[in-house]
């Protein structure tokens, strides 16, 4: 199997859109602050396989320099985006 892929794409209004790439069954794909490293605790995005991904921010969501980061079903990292700005 090819190593999995990340690709951010667009930020319009409250959703970020991405596709991901060879990602396995049970993966996820989270929002790190990239000012902090912290991992935002919501949005959590179920991923798996070769698809878009239309991730929906909680309307308070806070500004600022994020990327996403794929995980697999045991948290182990698999790919990460560039960075974007929400805000």
């Amino acid at each position: 199997m090819s190593d999995p892929v990340l690709n951010f794409v667009s930020v319009l209004g409250h959703q970020v859109n991405a596709g991901c790439e060879n990602f396995p069954q049970g993966s996820r794909v989270v929002i790190v602050n990239k000012t902090s490293g912290a991992t935002m605790p919501s949005p959590v995005t179920p991923a798996s396989g070769t698809a878009p991904l239309g991730i929906n921010l909680p309307d308070d969501f806070p500004s600022g320099d994020y990327y996403l980061k794929g995980l697999d079903k045991d948290g182990g990292y698999l790919a990460q985006s560039v960075e974007f700005y929400f805000g």
